[in-house]
């Protein structure tokens, strides 16, 4: 009788067993995944004169969900927006946003999740005119997100949050109150990739004056990459 080469039985066995963790990653939350994404963006001031700025922007985040028990997840991420947004050919707006988010995730139903958590951010703007800087600022500030992921289809993820965040007043500049939402589906064709589309709103409120706000809505569309 022909003996099997044992160098096909072990090629064989990894075969199959990372074909295994590949089906489970598809099917379960992944511990660990990396984000990147492009953006189109709409920038308004409220309170002001100023026509709507629009403009491009790139991201990244990464996500670390390492189990407590089958169902229940700690949860950290660390996400990086830059935007830029013209106006009138010369005007322009730069954001730089930074949020780094620590909490919990639990289980709901047979696959999907609720998380929150509480957030540190850092986000600077700044105001451009022909190549000069006009101002530019940087607040740091806190605040809580929550949100749900709803998996269906096998392949396909719902995902969407809310939260809130308060920047203290800082070298002149007021307070800062920020509202947040955003939503968005994956669509996974590999287990270990995903595509994305989504959308998020960030919505600044003067805490002296609630006259003066500063809205930016982004549609994004991007890559995961799930460990």
């Amino acid at each position: 009788m022909k003996k099997t080469p044992l160098a096909f039985v072990g090629l064989m066995l990894v075969a199959t067993s990372t074909a295994a963790i590949a089906e489970n990653n598809r099917d379960s939350l992944s511990q660990f995944t990396v984000g990147i994404y492009g953006s189109s963006n709409s920038l308004d001031f409220g309170n002001s004169d100023l026509k709507t700025f629009t403009g491009t922007g790139s991201g990244a985040s990464i996500q670390f969900a390492p189990n407590i028990s089958d169902r229940n997840k700690m949860l950290f991420i660390a996400d990086y927006a830059h935007e830029n947004n013209e106006a009138y050919d010369v005007l322009e707006i730069i954001s730089d946003r930074f949020n780094f988010t620590a909490g919990f995730m639990g289980g709901v139903g047979k696959n999907s999740h609720w998380f929150a958590g509480a957030k540190y951010s850092s986000h600077k703007l700044k105001q451009v005119e022909s190549g000069y800087t006009l101002s530019s600022s940087t607040k740091t500030g806190f605040g809580a997100t929550g949100g749900f992921i709803f998996p269906f289809a096998d392949a396909w993820t719902i995902k969407g949050s809310i939260g809130a965040s308060h920047f203290a007043a800082k070298d002149g500049d007021p307070a800062l109150d920020l509202g947040v939402a955003d939503a968005g589906i994956e669509f996974r064709p590999i287990p270990l990739l995903g595509l994305t589309l989504g959308a998020q709103a960030n919505y600044y409120i003067d805490s002296d004056n609630d006259d003066n706000t500063l809205s930016l809505l982004s549609g994004r569309i991007g890559l995961n990459f799930h460990f």
